[in-house]
């Protein structure tokens, strides 16, 4: 589990690896859906380069993944 402060645009990962991404403040978009405190999302391993974008400030993010093998 990493807490990311989203401050500007950044890929959902760097490896074609799933991430569940929890919003705790603020709010951003990735892609064309938006989400706010408390909603939570998956991004598929197929669509790791997809582009975390915050909406304005404060925007704080978990990102939970599965451990390296």
């Amino acid at each position: 589990v990493e807490k990311w402060a989203l401050r500007s645009a950044r890929s959902a990962s760097a490896e074609p690896a799933f991430a569940l991404f929890v919003c705790l403040t603020g709010a951003g978009q990735a892609n064309d859906v938006r989400f706010g405190p408390g909603d939570f999302f998956l991004v598929p391993a197929v669509a790791a380069g997809t582009e975390l974008r915050p909406l304005g400030t404060e925007t704080t993010l978990l990102r939970v993944t599965l451990p390296s093998r």
